[in-house]
């Protein structure tokens, strides 16, 4: 006969809180209002005259869109100083599962017309983007974004690099 049984997420154990969307029924849990913060690993312990037995672990991932890395730093954009004629490398990584993105890069002069960046001068590996940008003239200088996408959705917002003259 059980006697009881525990359920845990991550070694802590979980309490019955339909409010906060964590059930306990019928030996089994049931987590509504998941986000990211839920992921993790889950087991069960089961007590009874017997002894003590424990499940394997389940491990929950959540899905999300892309997010800027420098963003979730608290960074609003990063300051870039170079010269005319030079190559700037910008690295842009993004925080996102399921993690193979598509990026974009996008730049703004210093006149303030938009253009989209060739995908030519940038490369990608997972959830990160090199861009290899040269400068030639003073209009060049200015606002570069990054942007990402995956399956779950677009990135709300682009990592925004700030261009400006050494």
């Amino acid at each position: 006969m059980l006697l009881q049984q525990i359920m845990e997420s991550e070694g802590v154990m979980l309490q019955h809180n339909r409010t906060s969307g964590v059930i306990l029924s019928n030996q089994s849990l049931v987590l509504q209002k998941v986000s990211r913060p839920s992921a993790g690993n889950y087991s069960c312990k089961a007590v009874n005259e017997q002894g003590v037995g424990f499940s394997n672990e389940v491990r929950l991932e959540i899905m999300y869109a892309p997010a800027c890395q420098t963003e979730l730093s608290g960074s609003d954009a990063v300051i870039l100083a170079a010269s005319r004629s030079e190559d700037v490398n910008i690295s842009c990584e993004m925080d996102a599962l399921p993690n193979n993105l598509k990026f974009y890069w996008t730049h703004t002069n210093t006149v303030g017309e938009n253009s989209d960046l060739a995908s030519e001068i940038y490369s990608n590996d997972g959830s990160r983007s090199l861009l290899r940008y040269h400068i030639r003239s003073e209009e060049d200088f200015g606002t570069i974004l990054c942007w990402a996408s995956n399956s779950i959705g677009n990135a709300e917002r682009p990592c925004v690099y700030q261009l400006v003259p050494a």
